[in-house]
């Protein structure tokens, strides 16, 4: 859940510019308008999600650390690649009709009501998933 925090927290970006994109890639960056990323880390600290304070701390974390118009190009890439033009154009309908638009305000409450069972589980067995997933060794 937290990368996927990180990640529209680092897609905040003004709109680039549409006259030498694709059709595609046009339809992808209004997927990304529509879902207003430029809101997101407000929208989940008024969820509770994280304090202020900690909230100020990731955003200049991101923003000394991350490429965020690279992120965005990178997504629009995705998008293209992985969507016909007549799904991305229903998938930017979607967002940008009104239960989109709640869809997207109810993102930061379904990540309120799941980061605990991720928090329990990641710190009861993060000896395991050190040594199964990330394939770091015990330190003897």
């Amino acid at each position: 859940m937290r990368i996927a925090f990180v990640l529209a927290l680092a897609l905040s970006l003004p709109m680039s510019d549409v006259s030498a994109q694709s059709a595609k890639e046009r339809l992808a960056t209004r997927i990304l308008d529509a879902q207003q990323y430029e809101t997101f880390a407000a929208r989940m600290g008024a969820q509770g999600v994280a304090p202020d304070s900690q909230m100020s701390k990731h955003n200049a974390f991101l923003a000394k650390h991350i490429d965020r118009a690279e992120v965005r190009r990178r997504i629009i890439a995705a998008y293209v690649e992985h969507f016909t033009e007549e799904e991305l154009t229903a998938i930017a309908s979607f967002f940008e009709m009104p239960v989109g638009a709640k869809y997207q305000q109810f993102i930061p409450l379904i990540q309120v009501a799941v980061q605990p069972i991720y928090s329990a589980v990641f710190k009861e067995h993060a000896e395991e998933y050190r040594r199964e997933v990330l394939g770091i060794p015990d330190f003897e």
